[in-house]
């Protein structure tokens, strides 16, 4: 969820998973951290295999491509988005950009997440400032460990051109993308930019879509009460047919089973 003051999306999930959860390739400007209090989740990134622990935590730094594998079983993650914007503004982004890495300080990691997690819905002027306080402080804890500890950088030698594709498709992911279109968009063949998916993400242009609209319903299904067809049509579908047959192929549940599931773990 989105804070008050609308800088970091917060979510503390808990989950008895029946089935493994793949979240495919993808990448997003801002950090993402994410705290294992319970269970495993391992994390693909920058050609290396991260498997975080209960009492670890992750730490994926803008712009870096990454994969994330859940296993069946009970986890409890809570997962913190530090925005781009937020990292410019306070001159670190650079230490944080396409880089990740695993958290060594955790007593300090967790007290100022506590504060944070406590304090990001609350509107007294204490509550604010603390807010603020600790969220400076964990950034700075970020940038510190990254200078001190094992810094990798993105080996992923996708050129310019195709995170400028990727971004795109991020962008207008709702709109009616087509392989041909976004080939002619940016003055290649439909060869050529299959080539690239292949190449550097190992599925297809339309995998890659489908993975990204999904993931998209999946956010709206979980916080929204917006009609099935609403969502297919936000997510870039045409009807909510296709948004039923690409979810369940990737998913396993129905996009309704999916929203029964989450409203019983909100309560």
């Amino acid at each position: 969820m989105l804070d008050i003051h609308r800088i970091c999306m917060y979510q503390d999930e808990k989950i008895d998973a029946a089935e493994p959860l793949h979240v495919g390739c993808h990448w997003h400007e801002w950090v993402e951290i994410l705290n294992v209090c319970e269970g495993e989740i391992t994390v693909h990134a920058n050609e290396s295999i991260f498997h975080v622990g209960k009492g670890q935590c992750i730490v994926i730094g803008s712009s870096s491509l990454h994969a994330i594998d859940c296993p069946t079983g009970y986890r409890h993650v809570q997962c913190l988005h530090i925005p781009a914007g937020y990292l410019l503004e306070h001159h670190c982004l650079d230490y944080l950009e396409k880089q990740t890495f695993m958290i060594k300080n955790m007593p300090a990691f967790l007290e100022n997440l506590t504060i944070i997690a406590a304090s990001m819905y609350q509107t007294e002027v204490t509550a604010s400032l603390d807010y603020e306080i600790h969220l400076l402080k964990l950034v700075a804890l970020l940038v510190e460990e990254n200078k001190k500890g094992r810094i990798i950088e993105s080996k992923i030698a996708y050129g310019s051109t195709f995170q400028q594709i990727l971004s795109y498709i991020h962008v207008n992911y709702h709109e009616d993308l087509t392989l041909n279109g976004i080939a002619k968009h940016f003055g290649y063949s439909p060869q050529h930019v299959a080539l690239l998916f292949r190449t550097y993400l190992k599925q297809t242009f339309l995998g890659y879509l489908n993975e990204l609209r999904v993931n998209k319903a999946k956010y709206m299904l979980s916080r929204t009460d917006e009609r099935i067809i609403d969502i297919a049509f936000g997510c870039g579908y045409p009807n909510e047919h296709a948004l039923i047959r690409n979810f369940k192929n990737i998913t396993g549940y129905t996009p309704l089973a999916y929203r029964k599931e989450a409203k019983k773990i909100k309560s």
